[in-house]
């Protein structure tokens, strides 16, 4: 088998979106009752509603943004918005896959792959069916 052989690649899913947005909902609709209510300034208030709207852009842009490319003999993680970075693993130094599900992840089936060598460990975020592609990966070394 080619070294350089693409087999699959994973981007973030968007199955936990639902929950960030609610989250930046329930900021953006504080901030504009605060400034209503004159509870806060209206710099303040515009500041939390700020904050609400990046909540709001980041997992797009993450997910946009974000590809996890699996070779035949190792991983790469492309991220970045301006510039993009590249981060590998080869698959011959993974020594472990671990999987972390978060507080939603299990029923969302979306979790945080961490690939882990002896050279350091590479992360995944926001795979879906994290144990699919664990085992995929698996199969390859």
């Amino acid at each position: 088998m080619p070294s350089d052989l693409h087999i699959f690649s994973v981007t973030p899913s968007v199955k936990y979106w639902p929950v960030t947005l609610a989250l930046a909902g329930f900021i953006v609709l504080t901030g504009a009752i605060m400034l209503a209510l004159d509870m806060l300034p209206a710099v303040g208030a515009i500041v939390f509603m700020c904050a609400g709207l990046v909540m709001t852009i980041q997992p797009a842009l993450k997910a946009g943004n974000t590809e996890y490319v699996i070779m035949s003999d190792r991983v790469i993680a492309y991220e970045g918005v301006f510039k993009k970075t590249a981060r590998e693993i080869m698959l011959s130094d993974v020594q472990a896959i671990r999987i972390d599900w978060g507080k939603f992840g299990d029923s969302l089936d979306v979790g945080v792959l961490e690939l882990v060598g002896s050279a350091g460990t590479l992360t995944m975020e926001g795979v879906e069916s994290p144990e699919k592609v664990r085992d995929r990966i698996l199969s390859l070394k």
